[in-house]
């Protein structure tokens, strides 16, 4: 079973520490450049819709980039990550908190091994 509030509060301090890339058109571009310090984790709020659903994950499959779906909505995501409004996506850009997360979401992720 998910730990959402560990999850919600690692991705807090991902954002506090400047290790997290909001939006849908901004992590897919840092997915898309390939560099070493690019998005090493994808969260992804319940209610997106499909159609931001199926463009992260191409980017994220293509890439290699495993994602979390959060069981919170999009406008509860974007107030916790202290965005202006709602929040789709989110792109974790540090290895060790992108490892936390994963751990603590041990029910669905994507990443292929």
């Amino acid at each position: 079973m998910k730990d959402m509030k560990k999850i919600l509060s690692l991705a807090g301090i991902s954002r506090k520490a400047g290790k997290m890339i909001l939006g849908t058109e901004k992590v897919i571009s840092e997915i898309r450049k390939g560099r070493k310090n690019s998005v090493k984790l994808v969260l992804i709020a319940s209610d997106v819709s499909e159609n931001t659903r199926k463009k992260i994950s191409n980017a994220c499959g293509f890439y290699n980039v495993p994602t979390v779906f959060i069981e919170s909505d999009k406008t509860t995501f974007g107030h916790r990550m202290g965005a202006n409004g709602e929040l789709s996506v989110a792109g974790i850009t540090d290895s060790g908190l992108a490892a936390a997360v994963k751990k603590a979401d041990i029910v669905e992720t994507n990443e292929q091994e």
